[in-house]
């Protein structure tokens, strides 16, 4: 399941309760290699408010979180173990990529 990390108990109940309700889960990702996309699938969604505001910027946190928690409750993620994802991606905002990309506002997920 990868290298372990901050977040590797997290990304560890993903991807058994993933794997625990495929059928669902299916609807949403591609079960058959989800232990090795969704990490990247998950930080894309962080990265993605960097197209928006710089990380240096005033208000990056803020757009940071909408941009991140908007697949997991209203899209492509919302489909199965929704409490396990806000908690990896959680781990993954506080712990990894904040410092990761450069963010020096005080910012946490919410």
């Amino acid at each position: 399941m990868g290298e372990e990390g901050p977040c590797t108990n997290e990304l560890n109940d993903v991807i058994i309760c993933t794997s625990g309700d495929e059928a669902a889960c299916s609807t949403c990702f591609n079960m058959p290699d989800f232990a090795n996309t969704f990490p990247d699938e998950a930080e894309i969604a962080f990265r993605s408010t960097l197209a928006f505001k710089p990380a240096n910027q005033v208000g990056f946190c803020e757009e940071a979180n909408y941009r991140t928690c908007k697949p997991l409750l209203e899209d492509e993620m919302s489909c199965c173990c929704t409490a396990e994802i806000e908690a990896y991606m959680k781990c993954s905002f506080e712990s990894t990529w904040l410092t990761k990309y450069g963010v020096v506002e005080e910012c946490s997920f919410t």
